[in-house]
């Protein structure tokens, strides 16, 4: 995976080895990076690397599917990606590795913070009020 251009020296979800459910961690990001996935063929001489975006694809062609995916009884909601391996599209079936990334954290203020501001704006409302009655 690349971010913001980036490569993490992580890699993993060996599509010969990984099993439905596994999960695997590509590490932290925040709010607005880019994130490029990277299907990188490990059979000495194979072709490729293919990634996520398609202008860094040797071929020019878009390499990978991506939707919504809803979950199931093993995988949260998330987004379902899937690469496919041979140039020029190939046979466009998209089931040369496949996974759906979720869990992904965002700063969300707590409950307590957000009482706590909405406090705040209804001493300033009643405040303005209150000066609004004495002119």
């Amino acid at each position: 995976m690349l971010v913001n251009g980036v490569a993490t020296g992580l890699s993993g979800l060996n599509n010969k080895t990984s099993v439905y459910g596994q999960s695997f961690n590509f590490g932290e990001v925040v709010a607005g990076d880019s994130l490029v996935f990277v299907l990188t063929n490990i059979v000495p001489g194979s072709i490729g690397p293919w990634y996520s975006q398609a202008s860094m694809n040797s071929d020019l062609v878009n390499h990978v599917y991506s939707a919504f995916y809803a979950g199931d009884a093993e995988l949260s909601a998330g987004t379902y990606v899937s690469f496919e391996d041979l140039p020029n599209g190939g046979d466009f079936n998209y089931n040369d590795i496949s996974f759906v990334f979720s869990n992904v954290a965002t700063d969300v203020p707590e409950p307590a913070s957000i009482a706590l501001l909405g406090l705040g704006m209804l001493g300033v409302a009643m405040a303005r009020r209150k000066n609004n009655m004495r002119k």
